[in-house]
C-alpha cells in the first residue's frame, strides 16, 4: 500500500489537459495489471510530467516508485524538449519563462 503523500502539480503541466476518463481507466487497468512502468518527473519538487500516473497509483493504492527529481543542468534540456513538441508561440514563451526566468528572446538571439 502506498503511502498518502500529497504532490503539488507545477503550472507547467496545466497546460497539457488531463487524460479523459476513459483514457485514464485504461492507463490505470494497465497500471494495475503491470505496475508503474514510466517515470514522474518533478521540478523543485512539484510534477510537471506524470498526474495521471501519480493519481491512478493514488487510486489503486500502488507507492509512485518511479520518480524523477530533475536538477538544474537537467531542467534546460526538458525545456528544450518541450519547446520542440508545442506548435503555439505562447508555451514555449511560458516555458522558457518558468525554467529558466529568461525570454525566448534572449536564449536564441
Amino acid at each position: 500500500m502506498s503511502k498518502s503523500i500529497k504532490y503539488e502539480i507545477h503550472p507547467a503541466a496545466e497546460l497539457f489537459p488531463l487524460m479523459s476518463e476513459s483514457e485514464f481507466a485504461g492507463l490505470k487497468a494497465d497500471i494495475k495489471e503491470l505496475g508503474q512502468r514510466e517515470d514522474i518527473i518533478a521540478w523543485r519538487g512539484k510534477i510537471i510530467d506524470g498526474r495521471n500516473r501519480l493519481r491512478a497509483c493514488q487510486e489503486l493504492g500502488i507507492e509512485c516508485n518511479r520518480r524523477i527529481e530533475l536538477s538544474q543542468n537537467q531542467q534546460f534540456g526538458l525545456s528544450h524538449f518541450w519547446f520542440s513538441i508545442c506548435s503555439a508561440q505562447a508555451i514555449p514563451q511560458l516555458f522558457a519563462s518558468i525554467f529558466c526566468g529568461v525570454s525566448v528572446a534572449s536564449i536564441c538571439c
